[in-house]
């Protein structure tokens, strides 16, 4: 996922959140209930937010090189914060 030609931005491109989205659902199944990204150090990053089908919830993340890590946070009891 490269960011847009000379623009350094936190946005994200359709194609980017797209292959987030598809990344994320193959390592956590659920309903996708947000995604975010961002440039660290020249990097595209993503965030996808995810709610099982037993209502807990996920925060899984995503690197240019499109693997998935869960973030520290992995069932959060209220809200996604």
């Amino acid at each position: 996922m490269a960011a847009p030609t000379g623009q350094s931005t936190s946005a994200l491109t359709t194609d980017e959140a797209i292959a987030c989205i598809r990344t994320a659902v193959a390592a956590q199944a659920g309903l996708v209930k947000g995604v975010e990204g961002e440039d660290k150090k020249g990097k595209r990053l993503c965030e996808v937010k995810i709610v099982d089908e037993t209502g807990k919830r996920h925060k899984l993340h995503s690197n240019s090189r499109r693997a998935i890590t869960p973030s520290n946070h992995a069932d959060i009891p209220s809200g996604f914060s």
